[in-house]
C-alpha cells in the first residue's frame, strides 16, 4: 500500500490511522451479517445494497473525519496536495472494502465508489475553507490588540461581566420581598432576566460559592446580609465602589417595562427604562403551582404522619385561591406552620423539598 504523505505530523497521522482502524473495525463487525450468498428475494436485494451503502459510507466518513482531526489538532490548513493523498487513501479503502463483493455487484460498488470520493473530497474543501477563514480572523484579531489594547479589552470583559453580575445580584434583591431576604425561584428569575440560562447559573454559582452574597437550594435562591449592603451600598454612592462592584455600576441596571412590575414603577409610556429600587409584588397566582408540585413532593415521602401533612398543605391550597383577608391569611400561615411541625417530628429534611423555602417566605412575609 502507497505511504500517504500529509502535512500533520507522523505522530498524529499515526495516531489518525488508529482511530480510523478502531472505527473501521466496528463498522465491519456491526455489517457483518451483510452477505450476499444470503439473498434470495428481491426484498433482500433491496437491502443488501441499502446497508453495503450505508457500511462503505460509513467507513468513507471515519477515515475523512480522522484526517481532518488530525488537521484540527496541529492547526494545519489541508491543501491541495494533502487533499490528493486523502483522496487516494480513501480510493484505496473502496477498493479493499469492493474486492470481496460478487462480480455482479463491482460495477455498482465502483460507482459508488466514485460519488463517496467527490463527497468526501467536497467536505474536505469545505473544512479547509472553515480552517482558513477562522485562520485569518484570528491573525485580524491579534493584529488589532496591542499591548495596550489587551489590557482594554481586559479591563471590558471584566467591567462586562461585572455588570451581569450585578444585574443578577440586584434582581434577587428586587424580587426577595419587603426584606429583599425572600427567596427567589430560579425559573422566575431566569424570566426576569431574559439571559441566557447557563450563563445565570455560572453567576449564580460565584455570588454564592466565591463572594458569598447570595445562598441557593436547588430550586431556589435568597439573598445573604452582605449581598444586601453590596446592593445599598451602590444605590446610595454610585460614585464609590464596593468590595465586589466597580463605581457608577447601578447606572447601568435598568429593566424593560413591559413584564412583571416589583412595585410602583413608571406607567403609561411604552419601551421605557428606569432603574428598578422597589419592592417584590409577585402574584398569588404563580405561587399556587408550586404550592401542587410540594404537595405532590410530600405524598411521594414516607414518614410518619404524612396524611395529617398533605392534609394541612392541602387546606392551605385551598384557602390561597379566591379573594384574601387578614384572617384567610392567617389560617393559611396556621396550615403551613401545622405541616412544618409534622414534617419536623418526623425527621424529614423538608427544607429540600421543592419550593418549600419560596412558599414558606411567600406567605409570612408578603401577607395581602
Amino acid at each position: 500500500m502507497r505511504n500517504i504523505r500529509l502535512r500533520i505530523s507522523r505522530e498524529m497521522k499515526r495516531l489518525a490511522d488508529s482511530y480510523y482502524e478502531r472505527s473501521a473495525l466496528d463498522l465491519d463487525r456491526e455489517y457483518f451479517h451483510v452477505r450476499f450468498k444470503d439473498i434470495k428475494e428481491k426484498g433482500d436485494i433491496e437491502d443488501f445494497f441499502r446497508l453495503h451503502t450505508e457500511w462503505l459510507a460509513r467507513k468513507v466518513n471515519a477515515r475523512v473525519e480522522t484526517y481532518l482531526e488530525g488537521f484540527r489538532r496541529e492547526n494545519v490548513i489541508p491543501d491541495e496536495a494533502d487533499l490528493s493523498e486523502m483522496s487516494w487513501a480513501i480510493d484505496e479503502l473502496i477498493k479493499i472494502h469492493i474486492s470481496s463483493s460478487p462480480v455482479q455487484l463491482k460495477d455498482f460498488f465502483q460507482e459508488l465508489g466514485k460519488e463517496l470520493i467527490k463527497d468526501a473530497r467536497r467536505n474536505i474543501k469545505i473544512v479547509s475553507q472553515e480552517m482558513e477563514l477562522e485562520s485569518k480572523l484570528n491573525a485580524s484579531i491579534s493584529a488589532a490588540i496591542t499591548a495596550k489594547g489587551i489590557d482594554e479589552v481586559e479591563r471590558t470583559m471584566q467591567s462586562s461581566y461585572a455588570e451581569k453580575e450585578y444585574r443578577v445580584l440586584h434582581q434577587i434583591y428586587d424580587m426577595g420581598g419587603p426584606n429583599h431576604m425572600g427567596w427567589v425561584d430560579i425559573q422566575d428569575l431566569f424570566r426576569e432576566l431574559g439571559m441566557d440560562n447557563n450563563e445565570v447559573n455560572e453567576i449564580l454559582i460565584d455570588l454564592d460559592e466565591r463572594k458569598s452574597l447570595i445562598e441557593g437550594l436547588d430550586q431556589v435562591v435568597k439573598m445573604k446580609p452582605a449581598g444586601i449592603e453590596e446592593i445599598e451600598a451602590t444605590m446610595q454612592n454610585p460614585s464609590g465602589a464596593t468590595m465586589n462592584f466597580p463605581p457608577y455600576i447601578v447606572n447601568n441596571y435598568t429593566t424593560n417595562i413591559g413584564g412583571h412590575n416589583y412595585g410602583g414603577i413608571q406607567q403609561n409610556t411604552t419601551d421605557s427604562t428606569q432603574t428598578i429600587t422597589l419592592i417584590s409584588n409577585q402574584p398569588i397566582g404563580e405561587i399556587l403551582p408550586k404550592l401542587v408540585e410540594l404537595i405532590q413532593a410530600v405524598r411521594q415521602s414516607d414518614f410518619p404522619d404524612k396524611e395529617d401533612a398533605v392534609a394541612d398543605l392541602e387546606k392551605a391550597h385551598q384557602l390561597a385561591q379566591g379573594e384574601q383577608s387578614e384572617g384567610k391569611w392567617k389560617r393559611i400561615q396556621a396550615k403551613l406552620n401545622a405541616a412544618k411541625t409534622t414534617m419536623e417530628l418526623a425527621g424529614l429534611a423538608y427544607k429540600s423539598l421543592p419550593y418549600w423555602p419560596l412558599i414558606w417566605d411567600y406567605f409570612h412575609q408578603l401577607p395581602k
